[in-house]
């Protein structure tokens, strides 16, 4: 019983850093995600909030935003049991994301109301 415990407590760490890892790098805005059930308008409006978005996830835990012109700096953590990404600003602001899918090229998450997917820039 104690070696599953062993067993499966290492599987969950190395799956929590290979799925940090996979988050490591450039993510740009693509598009709202499951466009075809959003309303033509609202589609608009997100292309419009969302379209110069870019995620800097950096190896050591730091990462930038840029959204609107401005830009965050902080944190970043990922819980991969929850499939969640938290950012905390150099304020202390904290963000969590919910992280939908994670594949080579694309990130989708769900940020408040609005599901994005992220085109890894290379």
């Amino acid at each position: 019983m104690k070696s599953l415990f062993i067993i499966l407590f290492l599987f969950f760490s190395f799956s929590a850093v290979s799925q940090s890892d996979e988050l490591v790098g450039t993510w740009n805005y693509l598009e709202v995600y499951e466009k075809e059930t959003v309303k033509e308008k609202d589609l608009n409006s997100a292309n419009f909030l969302f379209g110069d978005l870019v995620f800097y996830l950096k190896k050591d835990g730091r990462y930038i935003t840029v959204a609107i012109g401005k830009v965050e700096e902080g944190m970043w953590t990922f819980d991969a049991v929850n499939k969640e990404l938290v950012l905390t600003s150099v304020s202390g602001k904290k963000h969590e994301v919910e992280v939908i899918d994670i594949k080579p090229e694309t990130l989708i998450i769900r940020f408040q109301k609005e599901s994005l997917v992220l085109q890894r820039k290379k």
